[in-house]
């Protein structure tokens, strides 16, 4: 008797405790550590081979209201340079069209926030489950973008932004 009131006493609990946690928010001012130039490099999977690739990238974000603005180069492409515009939506519970799943500091102060979305990938644009994890800190900025097709559990990175502050 004694062990299923325990029992039942983590699960009340338990269960409390998850319906009172409250959802993972952002706003423009976590992103504020990251405004500025920043150099690095853009590593991809390439699906039709299956091996990553790598090229020099750079950026330049700035922010206002709820808007993120990514001015994107890349060094060897100019062709493929680029102005994005990101909203943060939902009261902070949403970034462009992507549930924030999760904010939490880091040990060096930084912080790091992971979004997630369905949606399709890959070459025949297949059902998956889509994860952005950004890390942002005084000396890093980067965003990983990793993939769960449906019906599959494990997870693929497709890409990853890895940025430095450029040298003075």
């Amino acid at each position: 008797m004694q062990k299923l009131f325990i029992a039942l006493t983590f699960i009340i609990f338990g269960s409390n405790f998850a319906f009172t946690q409250a959802p993972a928010k952002v706003s423009l001012k976590d992103f504020k550590p990251v405004f500025g130039k920043w150099e690095g490099s853009l590593t991809y999977l390439d699906y039709s081979s299956g091996k990553s690739f790598s090229m020099p990238a750079d950026v330049a974000i700035s922010g206002k209201g709820k808007q993120l603005f990514f001015e994107n180069a890349y060094p060897e492409e100019a062709e493929a340079n680029s102005i994005d515009t990101v909203a943060i939506a939902a009261k902070g519970r949403m970034i462009a069209d992507e549930k924030v799943v999760s904010r939490r500091k880091l040990e060096n102060g930084g912080l790091e926030i992971v979004t997630e979305v369905m949606g399709v990938d890959g070459n025949d644009s297949k059902p998956a489950r889509m994860r952005h994890t950004y890390t942002l800190g005084p000396d890093v900025y980067a965003v990983r973008k990793d993939v769960q097709f449906v019906g599959e559990s494990n997870w693929i990175m497709r890409h990853e932004y890895r940025y430095h502050k450029p040298s003075k």
